[in-house]
């Protein structure tokens, strides 16, 4: 289910937007879905320059992570249950 697959991948963008720390907002604004290789797959993007950094950190700087706990915090969803217990059915 293709439109299954977008919503909980606008839900992952949504909330890494509320989650990244926020200086200038050009890392926030930079968060987006994108079409993925196959079919019905899509991906979060973060795509300032420094983005990985802040999710990772440096070492100088500790990671600030917002895409992967936003991945995880969504996929823990009642919508994205029923959503995947539908396409495996």
């Amino acid at each position: 289910n293709h439109k299954a697959a977008y919503d909980w991948a606008v839900a992952v963008e949504e909330r890494a937007k509320e989650l990244v720390p926020v200086d200038t907002g050009e890392l926030q604004e930079s968060i987006h879905v994108e079409k993925g290789d196959g079919l019905g797959e899509y991906r979060v993007v973060a795509s300032a320059d420094y983005a990985k950094w802040v999710e990772f950190g440096t070492h100088r700087a500790p990671a600030q992570p917002f895409i992967t706990p936003a991945w995880r915090q969504v996929r823990g969803l009642p919508f994205f249950k029923r959503a995947l217990a539908e396409m495996i059915r």
